[in-house]
Protein backbone atom coordinates (compact mmCIF):
# COMPACT_ATOMS: atom_id res chain seq x y z
CA UNK A 1 0.00 0.00 0.00
CA UNK A 2 1.17 3.38 -0.85
CA UNK A 3 1.72 5.86 2.12
CA UNK A 4 -0.11 8.66 1.41
CA UNK A 5 2.25 12.24 0.74
CA UNK A 6 1.44 15.47 1.17
CA UNK A 7 -0.97 16.96 -0.79
CA UNK A 8 -0.34 18.95 -4.37
CA UNK A 9 1.12 22.86 -3.48
CA UNK A 10 0.29 25.99 -4.85
CA UNK A 11 3.27 25.54 -7.22
CA UNK A 12 1.45 22.37 -8.35
CA UNK A 13 -2.17 24.21 -8.38
CA UNK A 14 0.13 26.81 -10.63
CA UNK A 15 0.84 23.98 -13.00
CA UNK A 16 -2.42 22.96 -13.18
CA UNK A 17 -3.60 25.79 -14.08
CA UNK A 18 -0.79 26.83 -16.64
CA UNK A 19 -1.68 23.55 -18.75
CA UNK A 20 -5.32 24.47 -18.68
CA UNK A 21 -5.58 27.80 -19.96
CA UNK A 22 -2.48 27.05 -22.83
CA UNK A 23 -4.06 23.25 -23.10
CA UNK A 24 -0.95 21.79 -23.12
CA UNK A 25 2.28 22.47 -22.43
CA UNK A 26 5.63 20.98 -23.26
CA UNK A 27 8.13 20.24 -20.38
CA UNK A 28 10.52 23.18 -21.33
CA UNK A 29 7.55 25.32 -21.49
CA UNK A 30 6.47 24.42 -17.94
CA UNK A 31 10.27 24.87 -16.10
CA UNK A 32 9.92 28.42 -18.03
CA UNK A 33 6.95 29.06 -16.40
CA UNK A 34 7.19 28.06 -12.97
CA UNK A 35 10.73 25.89 -11.74
CA UNK A 36 14.49 27.07 -11.62
CA UNK A 37 15.93 24.22 -13.64
CA UNK A 38 14.82 21.15 -15.93
CA UNK A 39 15.53 18.61 -12.93
CA UNK A 40 13.28 19.72 -10.65
CA UNK A 41 10.14 20.23 -13.24
CA UNK A 42 11.24 16.97 -14.28
CA UNK A 43 10.95 15.67 -10.92
CA UNK A 44 7.90 17.27 -9.66
CA UNK A 45 5.79 16.32 -13.33
CA UNK A 46 6.52 12.88 -12.78
CA UNK A 47 4.68 12.90 -9.06
CA UNK A 48 1.74 14.83 -11.08
CA UNK A 49 1.23 12.03 -13.49
CA UNK A 50 1.75 9.42 -10.74
CA UNK A 51 -1.05 11.08 -9.32
CA UNK A 52 -3.00 10.94 -12.44
CA UNK A 53 -3.48 14.44 -12.87
CA UNK A 54 -1.26 15.04 -15.52
CA UNK A 55 0.07 13.24 -18.78
CA UNK A 56 3.25 13.52 -20.48
CA UNK A 57 3.20 12.06 -23.87
CA UNK A 58 6.10 12.06 -26.59
CA UNK A 59 5.65 12.91 -30.24
CA UNK A 60 8.02 13.18 -32.86
CA UNK A 61 7.40 16.40 -33.80
CA UNK A 62 8.85 17.46 -29.91
CA UNK A 63 12.25 17.45 -28.31
CA UNK A 64 10.66 17.60 -25.42
CA UNK A 65 7.33 15.63 -23.58
CA UNK A 66 3.81 17.42 -23.79
CA UNK A 67 2.47 18.13 -20.96
CA UNK A 68 -1.87 17.72 -21.08
CA UNK A 69 -4.78 17.19 -18.09
CA UNK A 70 -6.16 14.30 -17.69
CA UNK A 71 -9.98 14.21 -16.91
CA UNK A 72 -9.01 13.35 -13.30
CA UNK A 73 -6.79 16.73 -13.29
CA UNK A 74 -9.51 19.09 -14.83
CA UNK A 75 -12.16 18.29 -12.58
CA UNK A 76 -9.74 18.22 -9.70
CA UNK A 77 -8.59 21.86 -10.83
CA UNK A 78 -12.22 22.91 -11.10
CA UNK A 79 -13.49 21.17 -7.54
CA UNK A 80 -10.25 22.56 -5.86
CA UNK A 81 -10.11 19.03 -4.66
CA UNK A 82 -6.73 17.73 -5.76
CA UNK A 83 -5.38 14.56 -4.52
CA UNK A 84 -1.86 14.02 -3.40
CA UNK A 85 1.11 14.18 -5.91
CA UNK A 86 3.02 11.70 -3.79
CA UNK A 87 0.48 8.70 -3.86
CA UNK A 88 -0.92 6.46 -7.14
CA UNK A 89 -3.71 7.29 -8.30
CA UNK A 90 -5.12 5.77 -11.21
CA UNK A 91 -4.95 7.52 -14.47
CA UNK A 92 -7.50 9.53 -16.72
CA UNK A 93 -8.04 8.57 -20.92
CA UNK A 94 -5.01 10.04 -22.53
CA UNK A 95 -5.80 13.37 -24.61
CA UNK A 96 -5.51 13.15 -28.13
CA UNK A 97 -2.40 15.52 -29.32
CA UNK A 98 -3.06 17.56 -32.86
CA UNK A 99 -1.11 16.58 -35.63
CA UNK A 100 2.55 17.31 -36.01
CA UNK A 101 2.04 20.23 -37.61
CA UNK A 102 -0.05 21.91 -35.69
CA UNK A 103 1.40 20.81 -32.65
CA UNK A 104 4.49 22.52 -33.81
CA UNK A 105 2.68 25.58 -34.58
CA UNK A 106 0.63 25.09 -31.68
CA UNK A 107 3.88 25.30 -29.15
CA UNK A 108 5.36 28.45 -30.91
CA UNK A 109 1.98 29.87 -30.43
CA UNK A 110 2.27 29.18 -26.67
CA UNK A 111 6.22 30.25 -27.06
CA UNK A 112 4.99 33.80 -28.00
CA UNK A 113 2.25 33.85 -25.10
CA UNK A 114 5.02 32.82 -22.36
CA UNK A 115 7.31 35.93 -23.65
CA UNK A 116 4.68 38.27 -23.50
CA UNK A 117 3.62 37.39 -19.72
CA UNK A 118 6.47 36.42 -18.65
CA UNK A 119 7.64 39.89 -19.77
CA UNK A 120 4.56 41.98 -18.49
CA UNK A 121 5.10 40.50 -15.17
CA UNK A 122 7.87 42.32 -14.77
CA UNK A 123 6.64 46.27 -15.90
CA UNK A 124 5.47 47.54 -13.13
CA UNK A 125 4.32 50.66 -15.76
CA UNK A 126 1.59 48.56 -17.84
CA UNK A 127 -0.67 45.75 -17.48
CA UNK A 128 -1.53 42.70 -19.51
CA UNK A 129 -5.39 42.72 -19.21
CA UNK A 130 -6.13 39.46 -21.35
CA UNK A 131 -4.93 37.13 -23.71
CA UNK A 132 -7.13 34.80 -26.02
CA UNK A 133 -6.17 32.46 -28.10
CA UNK A 134 -7.39 30.99 -31.57
CA UNK A 135 -8.60 27.58 -29.63
CA UNK A 136 -10.72 29.74 -27.07
CA UNK A 137 -14.27 29.58 -27.58
CA UNK A 138 -17.60 31.31 -27.04
CA UNK A 139 -21.39 30.26 -27.32
CA UNK A 140 -24.09 33.14 -28.48
CA UNK A 141 -26.58 30.67 -26.75
CA UNK A 142 -27.51 27.69 -25.02
CA UNK A 143 -28.95 26.09 -28.46
CA UNK A 144 -25.70 27.11 -30.90
CA UNK A 145 -22.75 25.48 -31.23
CA UNK A 146 -19.27 27.26 -29.49
CA UNK A 147 -17.51 29.27 -32.26
CA UNK A 148 -13.80 30.60 -32.33
CA UNK A 149 -13.84 33.79 -29.82
CA UNK A 150 -11.57 35.36 -32.30
CA UNK A 151 -13.04 34.47 -35.72
CA UNK A 152 -13.54 37.57 -37.88
CA UNK A 153 -14.59 37.80 -41.50
CA UNK A 154 -14.36 40.31 -44.16
CA UNK A 155 -16.09 41.35 -47.81
CA UNK A 156 -13.92 43.28 -50.51
CA UNK A 157 -15.54 46.01 -52.57
CA UNK A 158 -16.05 45.13 -55.97
CA UNK A 159 -18.24 42.89 -58.48
CA UNK A 160 -17.08 39.84 -56.84
CA UNK A 161 -17.30 41.12 -53.33
CA UNK A 162 -14.86 37.98 -51.93
CA UNK A 163 -15.38 37.46 -48.33
CA UNK A 164 -12.49 36.14 -46.39
CA UNK A 165 -12.96 34.23 -42.50
CA UNK A 166 -9.86 34.35 -40.69
CA UNK A 167 -8.97 33.96 -36.45
CA UNK A 168 -5.87 35.08 -35.30
CA UNK A 169 -3.28 32.78 -33.50
CA UNK A 170 -3.43 35.03 -30.51
CA UNK A 171 -4.92 38.50 -29.23
CA UNK A 172 -3.50 40.45 -25.87
CA UNK A 173 -4.60 43.81 -24.78
CA UNK A 174 -2.35 46.03 -22.78
CA UNK A 175 -3.54 49.52 -20.37
CA UNK A 176 -1.00 52.26 -19.14
CA UNK A 177 -2.07 55.91 -17.84
CA UNK A 178 -5.63 54.85 -18.76
CA UNK A 179 -4.94 54.17 -22.62
CA UNK A 180 -5.24 51.04 -23.91
CA UNK A 181 -3.55 48.94 -27.10
CA UNK A 182 -5.25 45.95 -29.06
CA UNK A 183 -2.70 43.13 -30.54
CA UNK A 184 -3.13 40.62 -32.95
CA UNK A 185 -0.54 37.44 -33.29
CA UNK A 186 -0.03 35.46 -36.18
CA UNK A 187 3.09 32.86 -36.10
CA UNK A 188 3.92 32.14 -39.49
CA UNK A 189 5.96 28.65 -39.72
CA UNK A 190 7.08 29.37 -43.60
CA UNK A 191 5.64 26.90 -45.22
CA UNK A 192 3.33 28.46 -47.22
CA UNK A 193 4.76 30.97 -50.56
CA UNK A 194 4.66 34.29 -49.72
CA UNK A 195 2.99 35.56 -52.64
CA UNK A 196 -0.20 33.46 -53.17
CA UNK A 197 -3.27 35.87 -51.87
CA UNK A 198 -5.53 32.87 -51.17
CA UNK A 199 -3.40 30.81 -49.41
CA UNK A 200 -0.75 31.59 -45.50
CA UNK A 201 0.78 35.05 -45.54
CA UNK A 202 -0.74 36.42 -48.62
CA UNK A 203 -4.12 35.79 -47.23
CA UNK A 204 -4.23 37.08 -43.57
CA UNK A 205 -2.09 40.10 -44.37
CA UNK A 206 -5.14 41.07 -47.59
CA UNK A 207 -7.15 39.76 -44.27
CA UNK A 208 -6.09 42.26 -41.80
CA UNK A 209 -5.63 45.57 -44.19
CA UNK A 210 -9.10 45.41 -45.48
CA UNK A 211 -10.22 44.32 -41.52
CA UNK A 212 -8.08 47.39 -40.31
CA UNK A 213 -9.99 49.69 -42.86
CA UNK A 214 -13.55 48.53 -41.72
CA UNK A 215 -13.03 48.55 -38.41
CA UNK A 216 -12.97 44.94 -37.71
CA UNK A 217 -12.81 43.29 -34.39
CA UNK A 218 -14.14 45.47 -32.61
CA UNK A 219 -15.98 43.04 -30.48
CA UNK A 220 -12.68 42.48 -28.85
CA UNK A 221 -13.30 45.19 -26.02
CA UNK A 222 -15.53 43.08 -23.85
CA UNK A 223 -13.73 39.96 -24.42
CA UNK A 224 -10.12 41.15 -23.38
CA UNK A 225 -11.54 43.86 -20.46
CA UNK A 226 -10.42 46.81 -21.86
CA UNK A 227 -13.31 49.25 -20.66
CA UNK A 228 -13.94 51.37 -23.99
CA UNK A 229 -13.32 49.22 -26.97
CA UNK A 230 -10.61 49.64 -29.22
CA UNK A 231 -10.26 52.45 -32.12
CA UNK A 232 -7.96 49.95 -33.94
CA UNK A 233 -5.02 46.99 -33.62
CA UNK A 234 -1.46 46.35 -34.57
CA UNK A 235 -0.84 42.85 -35.54
CA UNK A 236 2.41 41.33 -34.92
CA UNK A 237 3.57 38.31 -37.51
CA UNK A 238 6.42 36.02 -36.27
CA UNK A 239 8.38 34.72 -39.40
CA UNK A 240 10.96 31.87 -40.25
CA UNK A 241 13.99 34.54 -41.36
CA UNK A 242 14.73 38.12 -42.23
CA UNK A 243 14.99 37.26 -45.90
CA UNK A 244 11.37 36.00 -45.42
CA UNK A 245 10.37 39.35 -43.73
CA UNK A 246 11.91 41.37 -46.60
CA UNK A 247 9.78 39.20 -49.01
CA UNK A 248 6.60 39.73 -47.49
CA UNK A 249 7.23 43.54 -47.24
CA UNK A 250 8.46 43.44 -50.79
CA UNK A 251 5.44 41.43 -51.99
CA UNK A 252 2.85 42.53 -50.01
CA UNK A 253 3.93 45.91 -48.70
CA UNK A 254 3.82 47.79 -52.17
CA UNK A 255 0.22 46.24 -52.60
CA UNK A 256 -2.09 49.74 -52.80
CA UNK A 257 -3.94 50.32 -50.26
CA UNK A 258 -5.89 53.15 -48.95
CA UNK A 259 -4.86 54.44 -46.89
CA UNK A 260 -1.35 53.48 -47.19
CA UNK A 261 -1.12 54.23 -43.17
CA UNK A 262 -2.42 51.13 -42.75
CA UNK A 263 0.38 48.96 -43.95
CA UNK A 264 2.19 50.25 -40.81
CA UNK A 265 -0.41 49.01 -38.82
CA UNK A 266 1.39 45.17 -39.20
CA UNK A 267 4.55 44.87 -38.04
CA UNK A 268 7.07 42.12 -38.65
CA UNK A 269 9.52 39.86 -37.14
CA UNK A 270 11.67 36.81 -37.11
CA UNK A 271 11.73 34.63 -34.11
CA UNK A 272 15.45 34.55 -33.70
CA UNK A 273 15.22 38.30 -33.35
CA UNK A 274 12.70 37.08 -30.08
CA UNK A 275 14.60 34.91 -28.17
CA UNK A 276 16.49 36.22 -25.35
CA UNK A 277 15.06 39.61 -25.40
CA UNK A 278 12.49 41.78 -24.31
CA UNK A 279 8.79 41.20 -26.13
CA UNK A 280 7.63 44.58 -25.73
CA UNK A 281 10.65 46.22 -25.72
CA UNK A 282 11.88 44.62 -29.16
CA UNK A 283 11.73 46.69 -32.32
CA UNK A 284 9.54 45.39 -35.17
CA UNK A 285 9.23 46.52 -38.88
CA UNK A 286 6.19 47.54 -40.30
CA UNK A 287 4.82 46.27 -43.83
CA UNK A 288 5.50 49.42 -45.57
CA UNK A 289 8.98 48.59 -47.47
CA UNK A 290 9.23 52.69 -47.47
CA UNK A 291 9.13 52.88 -44.16
CA UNK A 292 12.68 52.24 -41.67
CA UNK A 293 11.14 53.12 -38.63
CA UNK A 294 11.38 50.55 -35.62
CA UNK A 295 7.95 49.62 -33.75
CA UNK A 296 7.83 48.79 -30.27
CA UNK A 297 4.78 47.23 -28.56
CA UNK A 298 5.66 49.07 -25.36
CA UNK A 299 9.27 50.91 -24.88
CA UNK A 300 9.93 51.05 -20.75
CA UNK A 301 9.76 54.22 -19.31
CA UNK A 302 13.00 55.52 -18.04
CA UNK A 303 11.74 55.88 -14.53
CA UNK A 304 10.36 51.89 -14.64
CA UNK A 305 13.90 50.99 -15.35
CA UNK A 306 15.40 51.82 -11.87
Amino acid sequence: MTRPGPVVTERDRAILRSVADYRFLTTEQLQRLHFPSSQTALRRLRRLESAGLVNRERSDALPTHAVTLTPLGTSALRSGDVPSADGDTRRGRTVRLPGAYFLKHLVEVNDFRIALETDARQRRDLELLDVLADTDRVTAGAATQPRPALAESVTFEGDRGERIAHTPDLAFALRRDGRQALFLVEIDRGTEVVGDPKRGVGRFVRFYLRALLTGAFAGLGAKLGGRDGFKSFRVLVVTTSAARVEAIRARWGTMPVEPEVAKRFIWLTTRDALLGVSLLEHGWRSLDPRDESRYVVAARREESAS
